[in-house]
């Protein structure tokens, strides 16, 4: 789907104008998100999904939903809408990780990829324009191939004592929902668009002996929603670490005025 301009200049998906207002004016908030997600929307989620992975509790392969695909559709739109739509429990799956313990990983239902799907789609065109170019983690087109090489690159360019990793010990499990929907109402106050969102997070998962539990805290491993979470949480860590940086390179700054314009230390050039 696109739309032509009054002007006939250039066509737009909506998603590229959300993308396009949030990068000219960092401060927007987005009052009206829901009408974003349409037939068309919906149908592209479909299909941009990998039907070889492996199903969820309703046992529904890709192939067989789409057999009645635009019916499909049409009930889950009208029940999103409505406000009637609700996620099924994923299915746990622990997969076996070097250190003998298990990593659970969530497999959710076709049908609520597609939402999940479509609900990352938007927030990404919210948040892609607010981030720095160094910035890698879950973002389109970039990944830890790319990280890889800007480090590498960035190693070769500077001199440089040492190379901090951070590793969150269970990240997705320990996420709080109240303090991830604070976040994300900075940005957006559609309320439907957010209540929509904490259905997906709070979607119930159902472990190997049956048991469904409802999802109080942090994310599944598995869930396309995992990406909104890092996103977020990412770009809250970023915005206070770099003011901190910055903050401690205009002290520095400030004592270097009588250098003349010389190159920075290698311990200033060190904090990038």
């Amino acid at each position: 789907m696109s739309t032509q301009h009054r002007d006939n200049t250039n066509l737009q998906t909506k998603l590229d104008r959300v993308k396009q207002r949030s990068q000219q004016d960092r401060g927007i908030v987005f009052n009206n998100l829901g009408h974003l997600i349409d037939l068309d929307m919906l149908r592209r989620c479909h299909h941009g999904l990998d039907g070889s992975k492996a199903v969820g509790i309703d046992g529904v392969y890709k192939y067989e939903y789409e057999q009645n695909l635009e019916g499909n559709l049409e009930q889950l739109l009208i029940n999103i809408r409505k406000g009637s739509y609700h996620p099924k429990a994923s299915r746990i799956v622990e997969i076996p990780k070097s250190d003998g313990s298990k990593r659970p990983l969530a497999i959710a239902c076709h049908e609520d990829k597609i939402v999940q799907e479509a609900t990352k789609r938007i927030v990404e065109a919210i948040y892609e324009p607010l981030f720095i170019e160094c910035s890698h983690g879950f973002r389109p087109a970039r990944g830890c191939d790319t990280a890889l090489i800007a480090l590498r690159q960035h190693l070769m360019k500077w001199e440089c004592r040492a190379v901090l990793e951070i590793d969150l010990r269970k990240y997705f499990n320990t996420i709080p929902h109240e303090i991830l929907i604070k976040m994300l109402e900075k940005k957006i106050s559609d309320q439907r668009f957010l209540r929509l969102i904490i259905k997906l997070l709070k979607a119930p998962t159902m472990k190997p002996d049956g048991t469904e539990t409802k999802n109080e805290i942090g994310s599944p491993q598995g869930s396309l929603c995992k990406a909104l979470h890092k996103v977020l949480w990412f770009l809250q860590f970023w915005q206070t670490y770099t003011h901190t940086m910055l903050l401690i390179h205009g002290l520095r700054m400030k004592n270097l005025k009588d250098a003349q314009r010389r190159p920075l230390s290698s311990d200033t050039q060190t904090i990038w």
